[in-house]
């Protein structure tokens, strides 16, 4: 058979994909004010009856920092319904289905009530895209931040998705921090490489773009850096992601 891989299952962690189409995160524009609705529900699932073994849906934002206009919203619990109706439709033909978390850092122009939203980076230098300066985070937001992507994923898994793919991309927030053009830190979060890779909202553990962390058994380490929070909400073990 030709292309025998590609209609092969790939398991990453417990998770059983039935072969190895994707469908990969993009932005759909069919939200209800920031929230997964029946048209976004409606388009992942003709996908999934049309045989894609793995979705994952756009990128949403977990803190309010980090809200735009026309992104999906996963900072608080109204956004668990809409995402369980998408999962159920996936389900159904039995696609998996991850979601996506990110944050833009200074890579955000929100304008609201004709006032700029103040971003926020590693650091305060310009961002060239919409020319915004950013303030740098403190080390109190930072923890914010790290919770807030516990948060989201815990909020994935009641929804019933199979997983939550980090996003370090696009030159955002995560990449701001791994970057040492953009991250000038002089704290633990900031200078070698070491420090821009070490718990950072950047998910700097693992040096990868995007990082695909799968559903299994409920991790015992105390959630003390980025990635042990998700791990910790997602319910998994330490160590327990997989990449596609």
């Amino acid at each position: 058979m030709r292309l025998a891989k590609l209609f092969s299952p790939l398991t990453l962690r417990s998770v059983e994909i039935r072969n190895r189409i994707l469908s990969t995160g993009h932005q759909a524009n069919m939200l209800t004010e920031g929230l997964p609705n029946a048209r976004l529900a409606a388009y992942h699932e003709a996908r999934a009856a049309g045989g894609v073994g793995l979705i994952v849906i756009e990128a949403a934002r977990m803190h309010h920092s980090g809200l735009s206009d026309g992104v999906l919203d996963a900072s608080t619990d109204a956004c668990i319904p809409g995402y369980r109706n998408i999962a159920e439709a996936v389900h159904r033909h039995g696609a998996k289905l991850f979601g996506q978390l990110s944050h833009p850092g200074r890579v955000n122009a929100r304008i609201r009530d004709g006032v700029r939203d103040v971003p926020y980076s590693a650091s305060d230098l310009r961002d060239d895209r919409f020319k915004t300066v950013p303030r740098p985070l403190t080390l109190a937001q930072i923890e914010e931040l790290i919770a807030a992507y516990g948060a989201a994923a815990a909020r994935f898994r009641a929804a019933g998705l199979d997983g939550v793919e980090v996003v370090a991309s696009h030159g955002n927030l995560i990449a701001q921090f791994l970057n040492p053009r953009v991250n000038r830190r002089t704290d633990r979060y900031g200078g070698s490489l070491a420090g821009r890779h070490d718990g950072t909202p950047g998910l700097a553990v693992l040096p990868r773009h995007e990082i695909h962390l799968i559903l299994s058994q409920l991790s015992e380490a105390p959630p003390h850096d980025l990635r042990t929070v998700v791990l910790h909400e997602l319910g998994i073990c330490r160590g327990g992601y997989g990449w596609i």
